[in-house]
């Protein structure tokens, strides 16, 4: 099956839009559909983001962790607030162990920690 042949500059900025009106199951929606397109990469860093930010805010769970590899896939460390996002994903989840592990992650990869982030581990 394929998918709507949708480029990854316009993916981009329906991504980014529907993110910023609060969209969050329309952008997830439109990733559903064009990510059945074989032939579309995503390496803008910033459109997972804005996907993994919008699976927490939804509640769709089950595409969190693969939004979060994809984006340390698409090149340097994540920022403080998609590994935050992580970690409220995790602590959702009652995932403890995972959201210590990002902790650590952060910390190894000289990424800034914020009482926010500390007090949702807790």
């Amino acid at each position: 099956e394929q998918g709507p042949g949708v480029t990854a500059a316009l993916l981009a900025s329906s991504t980014k839009l529907c993110t910023s009106k609060q969209l969050y199951q329309e952008c997830l929606a439109i990733y559903e559909c064009v990510s059945l397109d074989p032939n579309l990469r995503i390496e803008d860093k910033s459109v997972w983001s804005c996907l993994l930010f919008s699976a927490v805010e939804a509640g769709c769970h089950q595409h969190c962790r693969l939004f979060f590899e994809k984006l340390k896939a698409s090149g340097g460390a994540p920022s403080p607030k998609d590994y935050g996002n992580m970690i409220r994903f995790a602590s959702v989840t009652k995932e403890s162990g995972l959201a210590l592990a990002l902790v650590r992650e952060m910390r190894e990869v000289g990424v800034s920690i914020d009482c926010i982030v500390y007090n949702t581990v807790l």
